[in-house]
């Protein structure tokens, strides 16, 4: 039977095993393309440091298992097929085979829970956190809440080397707040009290996030961005300068992280808007800053 051909002389078969090829190298390579890919691949902070390993753990488990398990049954296709005049043996299992198979995955899934409990733990920890900013999810936006009672939306500034404790709560419907590059996800939930995780940027930049748990029509719109500035540049520092002789005896240090939370302040409540589609899409928008 020979294979159908399209124009040009091209084999059905030929064509789709084409297809599927490019569609196999595309999942791999497309998200490596993004200029901010949603993955934790290729960073680490203190606090995805425990995820991470705890992540390449079970990858690595997975693959042995994975090459044990095809690799058997590529070898049982291989060695018992059917032979013309074979008469296959009877068997009725093995007991210490099954035992055997049993007990393995018993000790690697009790290995891993105890691995993600210390991750989990380590996540949660936010005692020596050195600021609270709190989260609200709604549909769908992300408000972000400072000490000083400042809130604004979809972005937020955070100081640089400083472990930051984030609750996380919503007003409506489950989400879940995600930084890939800065930490765990962790779900924002209504009518309790809200979870807590932190986090801590190391390097300067630009961190996107998004809700990782559908919540209705806008789920694809509800992103957040945690923004890292890079070192006290000499603004702030002449901004505490200029304060310095009317303010309260303090540390060179906490003079300078006043100055930056100031500067911070300014350029939040004048930056940041909510997008018209989403603003659009909402029942009961957040507080937005003004002034």
């Amino acid at each position: 039977m020979h294979s159908m051909r399209l124009p040009g002389g091209l084999s059905v078969r030929a064509l789709v095993v084409g297809l599927l090829g490019l569609a196999i190298v595309l999942v791999f390579v497309m998200p490596f393309l993004t200029p901010t890919p949603s993955s934790w691949i290729g960073s680490r902070t203190p606090a995805t440091s425990d995820v991470i390993d705890l992540y390449w753990a079970m990858f690595a488990i997975a693959a042995v298992i994975l090459l044990i398990v095809e690799g058997g049954i590529i070898a049982s296709v291989i060695l018992f097929r059917q032979r013309p005049g074979h008469a296959a043996r009877a068997f009725h299992g093995n007991t210490l085979l099954e035992f055997t198979w049993t007990i393995i995955p018993a000790i690697i899934v009790l290995g891993l829970s105890a691995f993600s409990f210390k991750s989990l733990s380590t996540l949660t920890n936010t005692a020596d956190a050195q600021m609270t900013i709190e989260v609200t999810g709604r549909q769908w936006v992300w408000s972000f809440k400072y000490p000083d009672g400042l809130t604004v939306t979809t972005e937020a500034h955070i100081p640089l080397n400083t472990k930051i404790r984030f609750t996380i709560t919503s007003i409506d419907v489950i989400h879940s707040f995600w930084v890939p590059r800065l930490s765990g996800k962790m779900d924002a939930v209504p009518g309790v009290a809200p979870n807590a995780i932190w986090i801590e940027a190391t390097e300067a930049g630009a961190y996107s996030g998004q809700c990782t748990e559908f919540c209705g029509l806008g789920h694809a719109d509800m992103l957040a961005k945690i923004v890292a500035p890079g070192s006290c540049s000499s603004r702030p520092a002449r901004a505490n300068r200029s304060r310095r002789r009317h303010a309260s005896p303090a540390t060179p240090s906490t003079q300078i992280g006043r100055a930056r939370f100031r500067l911070l302040r300014t350029s939040l409540t004048t930056r940041h808007r909510v997008p018209s589609t989403i603003r659009s899409r909402r029942s009961r928008p957040p507080a937005i800053p003004t002034g």
